[in-house]
């Protein structure tokens, strides 16, 4: 016999109360229509033919590193878009701000130009920005932020400190490590996502590769490494309870005990004739030696300040000025250079002068504390992936049925969008796309 707190979850069928069945029926049909009215529906694919003069084409781009993004005519025709006669007629967002960009070429030969950022979201490795085509584009795109929100990344890399007696030509490089393995709920400062769990007694080793080493004889020699952790584990009646040392190649940089739980920051000055071009070592270790019964710590991440010469890599050089007329070597033909001066704002530089007797040198007069990008033929980038928006009007508002198609950087139809492998950070999927406005 099935007793009573049972007997609901028994199915109902029409051969029991026919009244239930029948209520059944309707709220079925009831849902149905509701899905349908509100769009629960296989998004449609949208065709570069379903465009019509007078409305907006949007793109949704989604761009996974920092670099200068280029956008060509055959990239332009496979997502449909038409009608951009120069920089006028398109418009960027990001995060509801608008982006500078730069329209080249003329008829069907033409490209857009622009420079991207990496998220900074702990939730996805891809920032979004929003191509805007046509003169029906007014009005702002939802989700508007305050400006300058990322200007931090800017002002990080021009505070280092490093910059001063630099070799001829040389800049200050930075390497940014963090992959995020470990979630730690114990933790109530910033981010919950660790890379390396590191009891005592216990030791840790990174390989970090470089290149172009600007290392000199007559100038100081300097580097920097930055490390943010979490400390696990305190003792009440012992001080202190943790304690790190810190190597480079086998040259001790730091030798450090501190007291207490909680996220930790060290900033580490050395001698940056411990490194090595090719592959060098960082080794943290624990030795476990404060008498404690536990010496707990998790890594979160860690960066590198080095000097480097000014050569490009894969045809393109990311780097904050020593000022001064500067000499770049290492691209594949003709340059552009960007200048980086906020989260909202870029410039491209006219006045770049080429060596007569090296093509693949270039020189131009640069700023103090500037953040540039020097980039050849072969060195932008093409969004990782990128969606096509059908739209009348760009607004926040949304309507009954999605309008969108996802593709790959290849233009080919995907059923999500993919990653590539990052260090930085990791999260769900994207968000679904943009709804088109009534």
């Amino acid at each position: 016999m099935i007793g009573k707190k049972y007997r609901s979850l028994i199915l109902i069928s029409p051969t029991s109360r026919p009244w239930r069945f029948a209520v059944l029926i309707l709220l079925v049909v009831g849902l149905a229509a509701c899905i349908n009215a509100c769009g629960i529906n296989q998004t449609p694919v949208v065709t570069a033919t379903e465009y019509t003069d007078g409305e907006s084409k949007v793109l949704k781009l989604y761009v996974s590193e920092t670099a200068v993004y280029r956008l060509d005519s055959e990239f332009l025709k496979e997502a449909g878009v038409r009608g951009v006669t120069d920089s006028s007629t398109v418009r960027l967002f990001n995060r509801g701000n608008e982006q500078p960009l730069w329209v080249d070429g003329t008829g069907d030969d033409y490209r857009i130009t622009f420079f991207g950022r990496e998220s900074i979201s702990d939730y996805t490795n891809e920032n979004v920005y929003w191509l805007v085509i046509g003169e029906n584009n007014g009005g702002e795109l939802p989700g508007r932020l305050p400006q300058g929100e990322d200007d931090a990344q800017i002002s990080e890399m021009q505070n280092s400190g490093l910059g001063a007696n630099l070799p001829e030509d040389t800049y200050i490089a930075k390497i940014h490590a963090e992959e995020n393995k470990l979630y730690t709920p114990q933790v109530d400062q910033g981010d919950n996502w660790m890379w390396v769990n590191l009891p005592a007694p216990n030791n840790h080793s990174f390989v970090v590769n470089l290149d172009e080493l600007a290392i000199s004889n007559s100038s100081e020699n300097k580097g920097l490494i930055r490390l943010a952790l979490w400390s696990t584990t305190e003792a009440l009646n012992t001080s202190p309870d943790h304690h790190m040392i810190v190597s480079i190649n086998d040259h001790i940089i730091e030798d450090v005990s501190w007291d207490g739980r909680g996220r930790q920051y060290f900033e580490i000055g050395f001698d940056a004739t411990f490194l090595k071009g090719g592959e060098n070592t960082i080794l943290i270790n624990v030795p476990g030696d404060t008498g404690v019964v536990a010496d707990i710590n998790s890594i979160d991440w860690f960066e590198l300040y080095y000097p480097r010469q000014l050569v490009a890599k894969n045809d393109q050089i990311s780097f904050v000025s020593p000022g001064g007329d500067l000499k770049l070597r290492g691209f594949s033909g003709p340059v552009e250079v960007y200048q980086i001066s906020g989260s909202n704002n870029s410039t491209r530089l006219a006045e770049v002068d080429y060596y007569e007797e090296d093509p693949s040198t270039i020189s131009f007069q640069s700023e103090n504390g500037q953040w540039y990008y020097v980039i050849g033929p072969q060195g932008f980038l093409p969004p990782a992936n990128w969606k096509r928006i059908f739209s009348r009007a760009l607004s926040a508002r949304t309507t009954r049925r999605k309008a969108c198609a996802l593709f790959s950087a290849s233009g080919r139809p995907t059923s999500r969008a993919s990653k590539p492998p990052q260090q930085r950070r990791s999260g769900p999927a994207q968000p679904p796309c943009l709804r088109a406005a009534a």
